[in-house]
């Protein structure tokens, strides 16, 4: 190792009063990357011994930086530690347990996919929704009705209530909301043009027989 690098690992302990100042891990591994890590280690115990306070606090420093007890899931694949409670080692370096090759663990991509589209709303109470795999229009709206009933009959909660007279008989003019729900499964065609599709996934591809983006009857006698 150069001597400069030394000198740059201790020059911390004038400048924070520390007795040791983090080493620029990063860059001196990074340059050693692909190259046996026992050819490495020799190479950093040239500069500093061991039984110093410096060289005690290099050494240390580099075992947080380097995970050097590792192991290979089977069935995952994934680096492990047996230093960190076996646990997967990401974003930071480490030697092949097969190797002996200093390496880089990329980080775990940890974003969660984009959920499967389920719905979409159309305002005013108009929608598609997928059920059970199959798309459906939906519709909401409601139906304002009005009409008389007997004022003698008429239960407690009607409001208001406008009295009518009708060949001598006393009603009571009512109004009451009915709300209505309906379901309309998509064709083809409503299909295509939204972009949806039937069934758990999409069918990559487009049928040359009648250009329908999905599984359609051409696919599956195919």
């Amino acid at each position: 190792m150069r001597q400069g690098v030394r000198k740059d690992y201790l020059k911390g302990s004038r400048r924070n009063g520390r007795a040791h100042a983090p080493f620029p891990f990063d860059g001196f591994l990074n340059s050693r990357l692909g190259r046996l890590w026992d050819e490495v280690y020799s190479e950093v115990s040239e500069a500093f011994d061991h039984r110093s306070l410096s060289g005690y606090s290099f050494f240390r420093d580099l075992r947080w930086h380097v995970q050097t007890k590792c192991w290979i899931g089977a069935e995952s694949g994934n680096i492990y530690s047996s230093d960190c409670c076996g646990s997967v080692v990401q974003n930071e370096f480490y030697v092949h347990p097969w190797t002996g090759l200093l390496c880089w663990a990329e980080p775990i991509d940890r974003t969660r996919p984009d959920p499967p589209k389920t719905k979409v709303d159309l305002k005013d109470g108009k929608s598609y929704e997928k059920i059970d795999g199959i798309w459906y229009y939906l519709e909401e709206y409601d139906i304002e009705h009005e009409g008389l009933t007997l004022a003698a009959q008429a239960p407690a909660y009607l409001r208001p209530k406008i009295l009518v007279e009708i060949e001598g008989i006393e009603f009571y003019r009512t109004r009451w909301t009915e709300h209505v729900s309906t379901k309309r499964q998509l064709n083809k065609k409503e299909l295509r043009k939204n972009g949806l599709y039937n069934g758990g996934a999409p069918y990559k591809g487009r049928c040359a027989i009648c250009g329908f983006y999905g599984k359609c009857v051409h696919v599956l006698r195919g």
